[in-house]
């Protein structure tokens, strides 16, 4: 019941993040439409958030007219620095500042947003890993507790977790240079050691490689 909670909740902010994102995008391309543009980055945050609340508030009347529901709230107005703080939506608004707006000292910038280009993809594929190994975890725990046969389902699982470890994998080789791992975590090799990937998400990863490898001298 527990593992099954931890799924449920683990697929709701994979989908909450991927709507997010949606608006967001969208929002960005509505804004195109309007000048003058914002002069940094904060602004179009909270520019865009206004549109996304609309976006928002839209699907919600939507739905509820699916569900016959006539009656519906207004949504909460989504916080504009939630945009600036998640490494998924600061690298949209980056690029389109980069893109649209005259920007100083452009290679620092230019630097900036490639790191955190780099930040999305692994935490990306890090949050993929977990919510993955929580299926998994939760489909095993139904095989073992149940007649109906499971293996099917965590066959599925098992063969989507390794693809995701293989595009992390193939992540760290061409950003090797520019990573290290400091008390289990994955960072930034930089002064300011950003965290890419937990100690949680990393040893699932370095366990799969690990076993990777050892299948490889065994084929040899």
């Amino acid at each position: 019941m527990a593992s099954s909670k931890v799924s449920n909740c683990s697929g709701f902010q994979a989908k909450s993040m991927n709507q997010t994102k949606t608006f967001l995008e969208r929002a960005l391309q509505e804004r195109l439409a309007n000048k003058p543009y914002p002069e940094c980055v904060t602004h179009l945050a909270k520019d865009l958030v206004v549109i996304m609340t609309r976006y928002k508030q839209e699907e919600l009347i939507a739905q509820a007219s699916i569900a016959g529901i006539s009656t519906v709230s207004l949504v909460k107005n989504i916080a504009h620095s939630n945009l600036l703080k998640t490494a998924t939506y600061r690298v949209l608004l980056d690029a389109w500042m980069l893109e649209h707006v005259k920007i100083r000292n452009l290679p620092l910038q230019h630097a900036m947003i490639r790191e955190r280009e780099l930040r999305v993809k692994l935490l990306e594929s890090a949050n993929f890993n977990r919510y993955l190994q929580d299926e998994l975890n939760s489909s095993r725990g139904m095989k073992n507790h149940s007649t109906a046969p499971g293996s099917a389902i965590t066959t599925a699982l098992q063969d989507d977790l390794d693809s995701a470890y293989r595009a992390l994998d193939s992540l760290l080789s061409e950003f090797d240079d520019f990573l290290a791992i400091e008390d289990g975590r994955l960072v930034v090799n930089n002064s300011l050691r950003r965290t890419l990937v937990d100690a949680a998400d990393l040893y699932g990863f370095l366990e799969w490689k690990q076993a990777q490898l050892s299948r490889r001298r065994l084929n040899r």
